[in-house]
C-alpha cells in the first residue's frame, strides 16, 4: 500500500491457524496458543513491533501431509 508523505490508512487483514503452524517430531503440524511478536515498517532499518495473544479457534485442523499448507496467495510448496 502507497501513501503520501503524512497520510495514514487502517489496514485490515486475516492470519489464518496455518500460519501460526510449525512441524512437530510426531509429523504433523501444530499452532500454539500463546504470546506472537509482529513486526512492520517500511524498511528493515525501521521496525515497529507489538505483540499479540494467539489462540487458535476451538476447530482448528492443520494438514498433516508433507508439507505445510501454502499461505494465502503463495504457490503450493512455499
Amino acid at each position: 500500500m502507497a501513501l503520501a508523505p503524512g497520510e495514514s490508512k487502517t489496514v485490515t487483514f486475516s492470519i489464518r491457524t496455518e500460519d501460526f503452524a510449525y512441524w512437530l517430531s510426531d509429523d504433523r503440524f501444530a499452532a500454539t496458543a500463546g504470546p506472537v511478536e509482529v513486526m512492520t515498517g517500511p524498511n528493515a532499518a525501521d521496525v515497529r513491533t507489538g505483540v499479540f495473544d494467539y489462540r487458535p479457534p476451538r476447530d482448528a485442523e492443520l494438514s498433516s501431509a508433507g508439507t505445510r499448507p501454502s499461505p494465502a496467495g503463495s504457490p503450493p510448496g512455499r
